[in-house]
């Protein structure tokens, strides 16, 4: 079993079933499901619980959490090392927020749209 930290300023919620989790500095929202929700849930309720080591990897790797890290021996520098993984963790990336804001098909609020002083978002000639 492994020791984590769950990343700071984290937003947590249940949508249909799946944990769904928005890293807002980042700007990427996962969702994770089975073994990974389930130790995203176990370390929100008990932060010294431990987590299985595949499961703490993907975590890891996604910037969820981070290893609490024992004082460095030889051992754990022989032993240790990380493999990345992507079995419970899906991420996406959330749009800027001007892009969140503008509209694709150029209606009211698209950045740059059709209209206004000239037609094409451009100065009137």
């Amino acid at each position: 079993m492994v020791r984590l930290k769950l990343a700071d300023d984290l937003i947590f919620e249940v949508v249909g079933g799946e944990l769904m989790v928005c890293d807002p500095t980042a700007g990427v929202v996962h969702k994770l499901g089975g073994a990974t929700a389930s130790a995203v849930e176990s370390l929100r309720a008990d932060p010294t619980a431990g987590v299985d080591a595949k499961v703490a990897d993907q975590l890891v790797a996604a910037g969820i959490a981070v290893r609490i890290v024992p004082p460095t021996t030889r051992r754990n520098v022989l032993v240790g090392g990380a493999v990345l993984a992507t079995g419970g963790v899906v991420s996406m990336m959330l749009p800027s927020a001007a892009a969140a804001a503008s509209h694709p098909e150029g209606g009211l609020g698209a950045i740059g749209g059709n209209g206004g002083n000239g037609g094409n978002g451009g100065a009137a000639e």
